[in-house]
């Protein structure tokens, strides 16, 4: 073991016992393949302090070593505890380009999406992150169709999905405030289009019956909100396309002009729709 980590060792040892009982003394290391038994009972009592730092300095200065694909991964996944989501990222980022055909591969590959998704804004937000993970798992699910994870990545796709999808209507919805309905009717098209599966795929219906109308097809779009109301009776989903209705029947005929505003307050519409790629 090189001179640096034997020193590393000691100080965790010595600043666990400084710190009280109710610290965790790191187990002293006598050679470089009893690295990963000690990260491996850091991770697994919770110690991810002392387990960052030990396997920084380890991958740092044992790069050459036969385990430091699995303490990369494992670094990467004690910094996902810690919330280091970049970090993380570098980590999992580290083990696909470095170790191709470890073992440790299938996991960074999945946990990788995990990183990028950490790194994601709520749908109010700019969703770069979000398209990130998106295709992470995408791809993690094409080339690991066998691993343990799998099934997880399903799930986050869809969820990834969901939060593009919500994006698209919310600013849809925004448009509308603002009267300016082409925008409006190009951004609920785009979430029909490209997520169409999603839950809030109902909300972008709605919101293009409000267009419609608006646009002086009002019958259109009243009976558009009934099929709506006829296929989902007595979820918040009818309870809504009903309330809108109501309101729809009450406005005038006729044709409602844009609004005249000098800047929306989101950037102007997409010229093609995000491509999400379709859940398989």
């Amino acid at each position: 073991m090189s001179q640096r980590l034997q020193r590393a060792v000691v100080t965790f040892a010595l600043g666990a016992t400084l710190a009280g009982c109710s610290a965790s003394v790191l187990p002293q290391i006598h050679s470089d393949t009893g690295t990963m038994p000690v990260a491996r009972r850091l991770f697994e009592r919770g110690d991810m302090l002392n387990l960052v730092s030990l396997l920084t300095t380890y991958t740092t200065q044992q790069s050459g070593a036969a385990d430091v694909d699995q303490a990369v991964e494992l670094l990467g996944r004690a910094r996902l505890r810690q919330r280091e989501y970049p970090l993380a990222e570098a980590d999992f980022v580290r083990v696909l380009r470095d170790f191709p055909e470890s073992d440790s591969a299938g996991s960074a590959a999945f946990l990788l999406g995990e990183a990028l998704l950490g790194q994601s804004r709520e749908a109010d937000f700019d969703q770069e992150f979000t398209l990130k993970a998106l295709q992470q798992f995408m791809d993690y699910r094409r080339g690991y169709p066998d691993h343990w994870r799998a099934g997880e990545a399903t799930t986050r796709i869809g969820q990834c999905r969901t939060r593009l999808a919500t994006k698209l209507v919310r600013t849809g919805d925004l448009y509308v405030r603002l009267g300016q309905w082409e925008p409006a009717r190009l951004y609920y098209r785009n979430a029909l289009n490209e997520y169409g599966e999603s839950p809030v795929a109902g909300d972008a219906v709605i919101g293009l019956a409000v267009v419609d109308a608006k646009l002086g097809e009002r019958p259109k779009a009243i009976e558009t909100l009934l099929g709506i109301e006829r296929e989902h009776p007595g979820t918040p989903l009818a309870m809504k396309a009903s309330k809108t209705r109501r309101q729809i029947e009450k406005w005038k005929d006729e044709v409602a002009k844009p609004r005249d505003m000098r800047e929306p307050n989101e950037p102007p519409p997409p010229g093609q729709p995000p491509s999400g790629g379709q859940t398989q």
